[in-house]
């Protein structure tokens, strides 16, 4: 199995899931299929690309078993079902600590293969800038926050695009 292509899909799937976020934002139909479908491909190729990866670290057993129950979470609650809430704990000390893990390998400069590289610090923090700012806006009930909120989401999303298939150096 190429890695390769394991990791462009589920980077895909990320892109798929920003444009499910959006939709369930501004109350636009499907937002819930492409919601499923992103978590879909996570749940199912994140396994895959964890079963064939060669070196296996703490972080990576937390990633597996966020992703595992992580949407265990979202359907216990879909379909309310009990120990949601538990489950939900379980999984924020998860992200906490995958968090943490990679603020430290960040800080020991063992994670800069993994960055995202295709623009530089400066753009990507102006599309987080962007997406937060709608997001204020959309909270404060202004006129245009919906266009701001969709002008960054769309940059984020044409951003996982360009990452997902750039070339490999």
């Amino acid at each position: 199995m190429n890695p390769y292509l394991l990791v462009r899909l589920i980077r895909l799937s990320f892109a798929i899931i920003i444009i499910g976020i959006l939709f369930k934002i501004m109350r636009w139909p499907y937002s819930q299929v492409l919601l499923t479908l992103g978590v879909g491909i996570i749940v199912i190729l994140y396994p895959v690309r964890f079963y064939f990866k060669k070196e296996k670290k703490l972080i990576d057993y937390i990633k597996l078993l966020l992703l595992i129950i992580f949407p265990l979470v979202w359907y216990l609650r879909l379909f309310h079902l009990p120990f949601p809430y538990f489950f939900s704990s379980i999984s924020a000390i998860l992200f906490i600590s995958w968090i943490a893990l990679e603020l430290y390998q960040i800080y020991k400069g063992e994670n800069t293969k993994n960055s995202f590289s295709v623009f530089p610090f400066d753009i990507q923090t102006l599309i987080i800038g962007i997406i937060l700012l709608g997001a204020f806006f959309k909270l404060w009930h202004y006129p245009q926050a919906n266009y701001v909120l969709i002008v960054g989401v769309l940059f984020l999303f044409a951003y996982f695009i360009i990452d997902t298939f750039k070339q490999k150096k």
